[in-house]
């Protein structure tokens, strides 16, 4: 139980500090997005039960009574059941027989993002044993550092629309609430903002000047290797990033974040391929405060 001291020390209080046979069933909050599940149940028969995984929270599976058995398989080799719901945070996927790990009481299994999993003692008939146990969810970005939010401007700090008179673009609507979270609470955290767009705009070189935000590219056809060269000067790497996108054109740099470690996010307008890779999707549309819900959730695992 010691190793969650440094990895995510509100599980570890919590475990710590609750009388954990007599504990509740029901939700409990922790503190900078992390909350904990606590249920308690016979185990039952159900082999048609599927594969789950999430993007936004890491699982901390902990035993309290009895024994605990999760079967896992790599989510990207398994063929998708149900698409992906953002409010719940939950992918399905179809039965293919993974790897099991038994836990008993007093022990934990971490599953991060990528791992499908499912609890194997619900799924054997001969295994009937009363469980206790507790489910810690912990958001994806309080387990990683965080140095760089890098955004799009089309379609994510702006609802997509683009106004052109016969002189060309006149018009581009961003959000003050962004603009706020760009500019002040961004730096507050010590984190680097970047803006990398495909379209050239004297509208963008403006609020990103308003804003003070220096990293900033135009008519940009290969973001990913902008962006590369934005980090190397700041001594970042792709894993230090949380990129902001909403199109096909932003997937390069998206899936580059993800491979590297990092996080990826979008509004909730975003085109399907976007959504369906995002490991957050805001509740917000672009221009429509999207950027600042992204900025809000991650400034939750920086709330000491």
């Amino acid at each position: 139980m010691e190793n969650l001291v440094d990895w995510c020390p509100e599980a570890f209080e919590f475990l710590k500090s609750k009388d954990l046979s007599n504990l509740d069933s029901g939700r409990y909050e922790l503190g900078r997005g992390i909350y904990a599940e606590v249920s308690d149940s016979k185990n039952q028969s159900d082999s048609e039960r599927k594969y789950e995984s999430h993007r936004r929270y890491v699982d901390i599976h902990w035993i309290i009574k009895g024994t605990g058995i999760i079967e896992m398989h790599d989510a990207c080799s398994l063929l998708v059941d149900d698409g992906y719901d953002a409010q719940k945070d939950l992918q399905f996927f179809h039965y293919v027989k993974g790897d099991e790990i038994t836990i008993s009481e007093g022990e934990g299994l971490i599953l991060c993002p990528g791992t499908a999993h499912r609890s194997k003692e619900a799924v054997r008939e001969d295994y009937t044993e009363y469980i206790k146990k507790i489910v810690f969810k912990v958001p994806i970005h309080y387990t990683k550092l965080i140095k760089c939010v890098c955004m799009d401007v089309d379609g994510t700090l702006t609802d997509g629309k683009i106004y052109v008179g016969m002189s060309g673009e006149c018009v581009k609507a961003f959000n003050v609430k962004d603009g706020y979270a760009i500019k002040c609470i961004l730096p507050f955290l010590g984190i680097l903002p970047c803006i990398i767009t495909g379209r050239e705009s004297a509208i963008t070189a403006n609020r990103c000047k308003e804003l003070g935000v220096n990293e900033f590219q135009q008519k940009v056809e290969n973001k990913k290797k902008v962006l590369e060269i934005m980090l190397k000067k700041h001594h970042l790497g792709l894993g230090d990033v949380l990129y902001i996108g909403d199109d096909s054109n932003d997937m390069d740099c998206m899936d580059a974040v993800r491979m590297a470690g990092g996080i990826t996010a979008c509004p909730g307008d975003a085109a399907k391929e976007v959504l369906l890779t995002a490991d957050y999707v805001s509740a917000k549309n672009g221009g429509n405060g999207a950027v600042r819900d992204v900025i809000d959730w991650l400034a939750l695992s920086f709330d000491k």
